[in-house]
C-alpha cells in the first residue's frame, strides 16, 4: 500500500480498537514523512576534540556498540503492566467546545482546568508550566492563575530542571533585559548591543547566555556578564542547547556532549550519540529522549536504548518523570495531534495514553497552527 493507504488503514484500525474515532486530515496524509530533520551546526572535529577530553579527563564514557543502541525491545500495546496508559499529566491546551471561537480554551493540568484564550504555545519543566498568548507573550502558572511576564520576549524562555525561568525582552532598540525568575524572587540585568542575548542554560545560581558568537554567565548577584572559557574549540554557539547543569552540543556527526559549567569554565562531560536535537532533557540531566525512524531512543552517561513505536511524525514533548516521557504524533502542517503514547526509559516500551486529547491540541513543544 502507499503512505495515504497505511495512514487510513491505521486510523480505521485505531476507530475499530477503542471506538473513538481519532482526528484525520488528508493534507496531513499526503505530506506524512515530508517534514525537514532540523540539526544545528557545529564542526564534526571540534566535538571529536571533546571526545578526547572527556577521556583524557578519566571519565568513564560506555558508547553503544552496532546498531547505535545497547536495548531494544517490541513495543507491546496490547498490555500495560505497568500502568502506562493512565490519563495524560503534562499540561495540554485546547478549545473548549462550548463557543465559536476556537481560540477561546481551557489549559488542563492533571485534575485541574484553567481558563486560558488565545494559547499558541507550552513549556513545562521542573513543574514549572509556561503558556504563549501570542507571540512573545508569555505567563507562568501560578496554582491556577496565569502570571504574564509583562514584556514580550525574543525567544522561548528557557525552564531549569528546578523550574527557575531565563528569559531576555526587548525593551528599547539595542537594549535588551535579562530576567531571573525563581518563583516569583525576580533579577534583571540591562544589556546594550546590536544582537540580544540568547539564553542558553541555567546552572545554580547563574544563567548562561550567548551574545553574537561568545558564551556568558551571570551569576545571580553579579552586575554584569562574565565570559566562559572551554568549549572545545571551532564549536558554534548556535549549536548550544540548554542542558539540566549547563550546556549541550549537538553535532552534525549525531553525537550529542554535556558540557557542565564550573564558575566560568566548561567541563565537558558525557556524550552518546543522537538522531537529532528536537529531543526532550529529564529534569536532573541524565536522560535524552528523542523519537526517530519508529522507535524512541534514550541516550544516558552508559548508552543508548530504544523502544520501538512503529508509527511515523513521532515527537517527544516532555517528561512526565524522571523514566517516563510523553510521544506524539503530530501532522507539523495541520498542527493536529493524531495519537499520544507514554513510554518508559526502565520498561523500554510504550502504550497509548487513556483519553487523550486528539485533533488541535497544544501540548508542551507543539505550537498551535493559525
Amino acid at each position: 500500500m502507499n503512505d495515504l493507504e497505511d495512514r487510513l488503514a491505521d486510523e480505521l484500525g485505531a476507530v475499530a480498537a477503542r471506538f473513538d474515532a481519532p482526528y484525520v486530515d488528508l493534507t496531513g496524509l499526503v505530506t506524512a514523512g515530508r517534514r525537514e530533520r532540523r540539526r544545528p551546526r557545529v564542526l564534526a572535529g571540534a566535538l571529536a576534540v571533546a571526545a578526547a577530553v572527556v577521556l583524557t579527563g578519566g571519565v568513564m564514557v560506555a558508547l553503544p556498540g552496532d546498531g547505535a543502541r545497547d536495548q531494544e525491545r517490541t513495543t507491546d500495546v496490547a498490555t500495560d503492566p505497568v500502568g502506562l496508559g493512565r490519563p495524560l499529566e503534562l499540561p495540554w491546551w485546547g478549545w473548549d467546545g462550548h463557543s465559536a471561537d476556537p481560540t477561546r480554551g481551557t489549559l488542563r493540568t492533571g485534575d485541574a482546568e484553567v481558563e486560558a484564550d488565545g494559547v499558541t504555545a507550552l513549556a513545562h519543566a521542573g513543574g514549572t508550566t509556561l503558556v504563549e498568548q501570542g507571540a512573545g507573550t508569555w505567563a507562568v502558572l501560578a496554582g491556577d492563575v496565569l502570571r504574564p511576564f509583562g514584556m514580550s520576549t525574543t525567544a522561548t524562555p528557557v525552564i531549569g530542571g528546578d523550574g527557575t525561568l531565563a528569559y531576555v525582552t526587548a525593551s528599547a532598540a539595542r537594549t535588551y533585559t535579562l530576567v531571573r525568575d525563581d518563583d516569583g524572587d525576580v533579577a534583571t540585568q540591562s544589556l546594550t548591543g546590536s544582537e540580544p542575548p540568547v539564553v542558553v542554560g541555567l546552572v545554580d545560581d547563574s544563567v548562561l547566555v550567548t551574545i553574537a558568537d561568545r558564551l556568558y554567565v551571570w551569576a545571580r548577584r553579579a552586575t554584569s556578564l562574565t565570559p566562559v572559557v572551554g568549549l572545545p574549540p571551532g564549536v558554534d554557539v548556535d549549536a548550544l542547547r540548554p542542558w539540566p547543569g549547563g550546556v549541550a552540543i549537538f553535532g552534525d556527526d549525531g553525537t550529542v556532549v554535556t558540557g557542565a559549567v564550573d564558575g566560568t569554565r566548561v567541563r565537558i562531560g558525557w556524550s552518546a550519540p543522537v538522531e537529532n536535537a528536537e529531543g526532550v532533557w529529564s529534569d536532573d540531566g541524565r536522560r535524552y529522549a528523542e523519537a526517530s525512524g519508529g522507535e524512541v531512543r534514550f541516550a544516558t552517561e552508559t548508552g543508548t536504548a530504544a523502544a520501538t513505536l512503529d508509527e511515523d511524525q513521532l515527537r517527544v514533548v516532555g517528561w512526565e518523570s524522571g523514566t517516563e516521557v510523553v510521544v506524539a504524533q503530530w501532522i507539523e502542517v495541520d498542527g493536529a495531534l493524531t495519537g499520544l503514547w507514554r513510554c518508559s526509559a526502565v520498561e523500554l516500551r510504550c502504550a497509548p495514553i487513556d483519553g487523550a486529547p486528539n485533533g488541535r491540541f497544544v501540548l508542551p513543544g507543539l505550537a498551535k497552527q493559525e
